[in-house]
């Protein structure tokens, strides 16, 4: 999903044999989107395992509680700000990512679960 790549099978070795195959079709806006996500993600992972210390001022008890709260909410972050950069580029009619497309309006209808398997495996 990295590399925006589509038609990848499930299966460990076709999805790795694929993924290379395929390396030629990827699109360089989903790959630099993805690998700065994975970067931000890092180092909110360091910023949590490597504490400020605690001197008693009461700017470094600020500080600490805003990089706890940070880093509690780091994924949420990540994902609003990728989407808002792929949003702007969209809006500016600029192609650069794949996404989702169309999802239709409203909830699905409301039904009990399925109780059986309906997929033959």
């Amino acid at each position: 999903n990295i590399l925006g790549i589509h038609g990848v099978p499930q299966q460990f070795f076709l999805e790795l044999y694929y993924t290379f195959y395929r390396v030629p079709e990827a699109r360089v806006g989903d790959v630099v989107l993805g690998l700065v996500c994975l970067a931000v993600l890092i180092m909110f992972m360091l910023m949590k395992s490597h504490p400020i210390s605690n001197d008693g001022s009461a700017y470094s008890s600020v500080a600490r509680k805003l990089v706890w709260t940070v880093v509690t909410m780091r994924n949420a972050l990540v994902v609003v700000a990728a989407s808002l950069v792929a949003f702007s580029w969209e809006a500016y009619g600029h192609h650069v990512f794949t996404i989702t497309g169309h999802t239709s309006q409203g909830l699905p209808p409301f039904s009990p679960p399925p109780t059986s398997d309906t997929t033959s495996n």
